[in-house]
């Protein structure tokens, strides 16, 4: 049997003009206050600040071409591992429609 005693349950803080009369005759208790979320405050950590050029001025050559490397060996896994995402669609693809 379904269940027939729904009660609408609108915005938090929200409340009619018969609920607020009634409030202010004392009929009704006063409303909790309205959930406030704390105000955002970024956290200062070293992967979040600005980098400037001096760090990459005070790395060697080998240390600058290991970093290179690195982000092109994962560019390069990157599209890897994409194109085998699209072969694989592509075949389940033309296994539907064949």
């Amino acid at each position: 049997m379904a269940n027939y005693h729904f009660v609408y349950k609108d915005v938090e803080g929200v409340s009619t003009q018969w609920d607020d009369i009634q409030r202010k005759l004392g009929n009704l208790p006063l409303k909790p206050p309205a959930f406030k979320p704390p105000s955002f405050t970024p956290t200062d950590d070293e992967d979040s600040k600005h980098k400037d050029k001096a760090g990459i001025n005070d790395r060697t050559e080998e240390q600058l071409q290991d970093l290179e490397d690195d982000s092109i060996s994962m560019t390069i896994a990157s599209f890897k591992s994409t194109c085998i995402i699209f072969r694989l669609l592509i075949l389940l693809i033309m296994r539907l429609v064949s």
